[in-house]
């Protein structure tokens, strides 16, 4: 069975800087969860979305995803996507996994079942790994898959408070990002240490073992960007913010690229918040996106813009900012 998806969506999905695309699909899809909004994509009929070079049908796949996941007569809610190549995908949401293998024209079924999908790390087309949860609950689990994502384990991580994001290089190495900390695993998420974040951390992220990046709150003053080059031991302030209000931050970075979104006020379904982007490995910095704040339903829609902006930023930002 398959799916259809428009060029539009396609040209996307395959940017030609795909191992960047990899992490920033990540991010494009996950970052309004974690913002509280809801699903970050609706699909009420698959092959509405539909072009003369993918064909017009879904075959099924759309009706056979809402029965496996159990949501029949009800939207898909797509909540992650994670390329390997220009052509090699996955896309999950609510109960169900599925993968394209020829640039996001046509999907194919991988999963269907109890887990709720939230973020996807698959570094290889074997072995990936999941935040996902189960109907009835609010815990967030890790999860692994060796066949592609046919099949799932739950890993245990006890003393650890629940990752909000994942992130693994290969089969065997990764972190684990808690609401205030890091972690490190080289055993394939069996076991995890964690790595040295500053106090009054809000979000941290590793590049390498030894290059690491995270925001701190300052009361009574807003944010600092840390920055560790030896694997969290020191840290040194490259960014600070000034903000009234302070209520927490999403950090991610990729080769020489960092990116911070840092949230201000919040109330009655609205949220302020800034953009940051360096391409200097946090040498230098500028503001991609001023304070906004904006009503639930209005908000949705410029967040939407804001991650493309930033995707668009991210693929071809410059050494160093004028």
């Amino acid at each position: 069975m398959t799916i259809q998806t428009t060029n539009s969506t396609r040209n996307i999905k395959t940017n030609k800087m795909f191992k960047t695309w990899k992490r920033i699909g990540a991010v494009a899809l996950s970052l309004t969860l974690m913002w509280g909004l809801g699903p970050a994509h609706n699909l009420s009929d698959a092959s509405a979305a539909s072009s003369s070079s993918c064909g017009k049908a879904d075959h099924g796949l759309s009706s056979a995803l809402k029965k496996g996941s159990g949501v029949e007569g009800q939207k898909l809610q797509f909540t992650d996507i994670d390329f390997l190549s220009q052509t090699t995908g996955r896309a999950a949401g609510k109960g169900f996994l599925i993968g394209t293998s020829n640039a996001g024209c046509t999907w194919q079924s991988i999963y269907t079942g109890q887990w709720q999908f939230e973020q996807l790390s698959f570094p290889n087309n074997v072995t990936g790994y999941a935040l996902a949860g189960v109907k009835g609950s609010s815990a967030t689990y890790l999860i692994r898959t060796d066949d592609g994502g046919s099949h799932w384990k739950r890993l245990d991580t006890p003393g650890i408070t629940a990752f909000r994001h994942i992130d693994f290089s290969d089969k065997n190495n990764g972190y684990g990002y808690t609401y205030n900390g890091a972690y490190r695993t080289t055993d394939g998420g069996v076991t995890w240490t964690k790595r040295g974040t500053p106090a009054n951390t809000r979000a941290a992220t590793f590049v390498t073992e030894e290059l690491g990046y995270a925001v701190v709150v300052v009361p009574e003053a807003g944010y600092k960007l840390e920055k560790t080059i030896d694997g969290g031991k020191t840290w040194t302030t490259a960014l600070q913010v000034k903000s009234n209000t302070w209520n927490g931050a999403d950090l991610y970075a990729h080769g020489t690229q960092v990116w911070a979104v840092l949230y201000g006020d919040a109330g009655m379904s609205q949220q302020s918040y800034s953009l940051y982007a360096s391409g200097d490995q946090a040498k230098s910095w500028k503001q991609v996106s001023p304070n906004r704040q904006q009503g639930q339903g209005q908000h949705r829609e410029q967040l939407l813009m804001t991650r493309e902006q930033a995707r668009l930023i991210l693929v071809d930002i410059p050494a160093t900012w004028p």
